[in-house]
């Protein structure tokens, strides 16, 4: 047997290297000598293009994950699925894409493969809370939202069934999360080559971070080319904070993106806010451009209001006997200083709101002014309250309360505010409109309200006590409530209130000894029976007043919820009785307010009540205005347009104490001024049209055409009562300006 083996047996020839050369392969095989080496060059091509194809499979997962679940949320909670907004999706997808991928790249198919099923259960989950809580709320999740974590425990009966019913759509944000495991396990049966990484594989990640960023490039060329308006993508991306509005524009995770980002290093937007009076006020005050310079007309209104002590005849100049003379009303202003106040401030916010306020037409005593000076007020914020809860045989304390006196046609809870309960408190206890970063009544605890009904009455005597039937710390009510000036008493800590929701009854019978012997008194009510679920095995008071709306036409929900607004009814019931025994009932008002629309009907529940489809844009938010007056027996029709912030000036007004009604969003329902209801979409109701944001479409009531002119300026106008809201809250703007110590 012949051992010697040929040198050059196991090398290759020249002939032989063009057949196994592989055009798309970047390796140099001239330097293999051997069969061996040759095949050692081709498996590390081959690990190396499958790292590549696994790169791209993971980004391409991610960017289909992106858009299937931004889809899925646009189809559950968007009335407006193919707006053109539609185009941002497909555009922003590819940069969180392009980020899971990366986080994924690494050398260990374990690792890799354990970094994708996280990333991928993480999207469920954030995908689910999105739909949960919008199901539930009416609002997204974003990161002010977790301040509101800690009503979890309180309403944990409602997120269960909120989870129930959003199931369907819950099962859906499975699909892309089954997929990866099918095709994982797949793979793994497979029994893929090794993989390593190579030059291909960096170029790979090079050219799909070069396609994400210019996809972010194109998104943003064309938000700076288009529309500049309240609301457009180039609004919410650069000036406005609202993450309601930005995620059915830009997408829930291209929204979070942009709250994380303003949360971590602060949000000042790119165009500074031109606060300047509509045009058609303009006419009659002008504006100020020297911030510091006081309006020409602004001392001599004052001087004239307190100069006319009687009234003169135009033609004689002869005095007007009482008899026959005109009332001489005064406007509601106080002895503010704005001219030294500018002097002395630096911050250009603050002197863009003394300019503003200056300048700004306040409103007039009228027929109402002081009618009710001295008299108790029961001032109450009512759980999903609405003229469904309104019945002459099941409510019928609440009937009589809603229908004689005064009668507030065209009044609306306005909107799905960015906090629902606590905003519909903070805009009836403020005047004002709240911010749209969550929970307003928390975040502005510690701020100077200076026309809360606690601050405008104690000076005056009355005591100021307010009542909440279930836990005080929901909301952060433990600490706004306080901050209002009342003494604050909750289920816990001087109320023992049981069942869920509580009763309003109990609380009304453990409450009213705290204060009836303490005239005059203002008592404030949050109240809770009228919570969702409504349901008979989910909700206490519910339940109880099942029997009496067994026999109605309705559904399982409308009835539940009339049953429980009839905990309500005998509460204000027993209120009367009270104020009837203790002599009190012919010197105390007492006003109700909703907090929100009970979202917790459907749409189509709610057009069980109308007999017809609700009109989710306005008639969805008409609700009952309570201004109650036991001496006043007959009906005064009120259809002036007006909302929660225009109930606070109103009381103000009737009480007749001293306020400025410059400083507050709402105004004086009773006013001459025209009637204006602002939506939190920023679409609104005149007394003569209405106007919805979303659809831009404007409805006259009188067939009339309304300018273009007259539109901008009310779109204006309604843009300020925002922009003036927002900033008084976070500047604490009462305070800065000395309100604390004003004395007349």
């Amino acid at each position: 047997m012949n051992n010697n083996t040929n040198p050059n047996e196991n090398q290759i020839s020249e002939d032989a290297l063009p057949e196994i050369q592989i055009e798309d392969l970047n390796i140099d095989y001239g330097s293999a000598t051997t069969h061996e080496e040759l095949n050692l060059l081709l498996n590390t091509e081959k690990k190396e293009r499958f790292y590549y194809i696994t790169f791209l499979g993971v980004f391409l997962f991610f960017y289909a994950s992106f858009m299937y679940y931004e889809l899925i949320v646009r189809i559950f909670t968007s009335r407006d699925f193919f707006h053109q907004s539609i185009l941002y999706i497909p555009l922003l997808s590819a940069v969180p894409s392009f980020l899971f991928a990366l986080i994924c790249n690494r050398k260990s198919k374990k690792i890799r493969t354990f970094l994708q099923s996280i990333l991928s259960v993480i999207l469920v989950i954030y995908y689910c809370a999105q739909l949960v809580i919008y199901h539930i709320f009416g609002f997204y999740l974003s990161l002010s939202a977790f301040s509101l974590a800690g009503q979890a425990t309180s309403y944990y009966k409602e997120a269960i069934q909120g989870i129930i019913e959003s199931s369907p759509q819950l099962l859906l944000t499975f699909v892309p999360l089954i997929i990866f495991i099918l095709f994982h396990m797949l793979r793994k049966r497979m029994n893929p080559r090794e993989e390593t990484r190579g030059k291909r594989h960096y170029a790979m990640i090079a050219t799909f971070a070069m396609y994400a960023v210019l996809m972010y490039s194109f998104f943003l060329v064309i938000i700076n080319t288009g529309d500049k308006e309240t609301f457009s993508p180039y609004d919410l991306y650069y000036n406005t904070d609202n993450i309601d509005e930005s995620v059915p524009v830009f997408g829930a995770i291209s929204s979070t993106s942009i709250d994380i980002y303003r949360n971590l290093v602060g949000f000042v937007p790119r165009d500074e806010y031109e606060l300047s009076l509509p045009t058609t006020e303009i006419s009659t005050i002008p504006v100020i451009d020297d911030p510091t310079a006081q309006p020409n007309n602004q001392t001599t209104q004052n001087e004239q209001s307190q100069e006319i002590t009687e009234p003169v005849d135009s033609e004689s100049g002869e005095n007007v006997s009482e008899e026959t003379a005109q009332p001489v009303y005064q406007d509601h202003v106080m002895n503010i200083d704005f001219e030294s106040l500018s002097k002395s401030e630096t911050n250009s916010d603050i002197l863009k709101l003394n300019n503003y306020f200056a300048a700004l037409d306040p409103t007039s005593e009228n027929d109402k002014t002081g009618i009710y000076e001295g008299y108790n007020v029961i001032y109450m914020t009512c759980e999903a309250f609405s003229p469904y809860a309104v019945d002459k045989d099941l409510t019928p304390t609440l009937y009589k309360m809603a229908t004689s006196g005064y009668l507030f046609e065209n009044f609306y809870t306005t909107g799905d505010w960015y906090t629902s309960t606590s905003d519909g408190e903070y805009m009836m206890s403020t005047g004002l409109l709240p911010m749209s970063q969550k929970n307003t009544f928390k975040k502005t605890a510690t701020n100077y309200f200076a026309f809360s009904l606690p601050h405008m009455l104690l000076p005056l005597g009355y005591q100021a006590n307010a009542f909440h039937d279930n836990s005080g710390t929901v909301y952060g009510r433990n600490l706004s409530h306080p901050n209002l000036g009342y003494n604050f008493y909750y289920d816990g800590n001087g109320l023992d209130v049981g069942g869920w929701p509580e009763s309003d009854l109990d609380m009304m019978i453990q409450s009213m000894p705290m204060y009836e012997n303490s005239e005059p008194y203002v008592a404030y009510y949050m109240t809770v029976s009228g919570h969702l679920n409504y349901t008979f095995s989910g909700n206490t008071q519910s339940n109880k007043h099942k029997d009496e709306v067994s026999d109605l036409p309705y559904s399982e929900a409308c009835k539940a919820y009339i049953a429980c607004n009839i905990e309500l009814d005998l509460a204000m019931e027993y209120v009367l009785n009270q104020l009837k025994e203790s002599g009190q009932l012919d010197h105390t008002i007492i006003v109700m307010v909703a907090d929100h629309y009970p979202y917790g009907l459907t749409d189509e529940n709610i057009s069980e009540f109308l007999g017809h489809p609700v009109d989710p844009d306005f008639e969805r938010y008409q609700s009952t205005l309570i201004l109650y007056d036991p001496g006043k027996t007959e009906q005064e029709i009120i259809t002036k347009q007006c909302e929660a912030i225009d109930v606070l000036p109103t009381v103000l007004n009737m009480l007749g104490v001293e306020y400025d009604s410059r400083l507050l969003a709402g105004r004086d329902i009773f006013d001459d001024e025209p009637g204006l209801v602002i939506f939190p979409n920023r679409s609104f109701i005149t007394d003569t049209y209405s106007y919805n944001h979303r659809t831009k479409e404007v409805n006259s009531f009188s067939g009339v055409e309304i300018s273009k002119e007259e539109l901008d300026q009310m779109k204006k106008n309604v843009d300020n009562t925002f922009y003036i809201s927002s900033k008084i809250a976070e500047l604490d703007y009462y305070r800065v300006i000395g309100l604390e110590f004003y004395t007349n």
